[in-house]
């Protein structure tokens, strides 16, 4: 998620977004992402009670229309899952090896 250019395509080919305007939407969760897994990062488990909530990544409803609208290849849908782990999970998240963008 670190090649992510911050144009937001993911976020305007996606209806949840278009559903519902609070949800935070792929691009903000793509950008939480490249953080959360940061093993310098130290706010993760704050990003992720952030991303816990209602309008957080539980609004993705995986349809995959992110992942090929992206013109840097990011894995979207891939990331957003990962998050959801994450915070299933509860794992000290800087310590966790990602595929979405490697």
């Amino acid at each position: 998620t670190t090649k992510c250019i911050l144009c937001a395509c993911c976020t305007t080919s996606c209806p949840s977004f278009w559903a519902n305007g609070h949800y935070v939407g792929p691009a903000a969760i793509v950008g939480a992402h490249r953080f959360i897994f940061d093993t310098r990062d130290q706010a993760g488990r704050e990003r992720l009670d952030i991303l816990s909530e209602p309008n957080g990544v539980w609004r993705c409803r995986t349809i995959f229309n992110c992942t090929p609208a992206c013109p840097r290849d990011i894995e979207v849908t891939k990331a957003i899952g990962e998050v959801k782990l994450a915070i299933r999970k509860g794992t000290n998240v800087g310590i966790i090896q990602t595929s979405a963008i490697h």
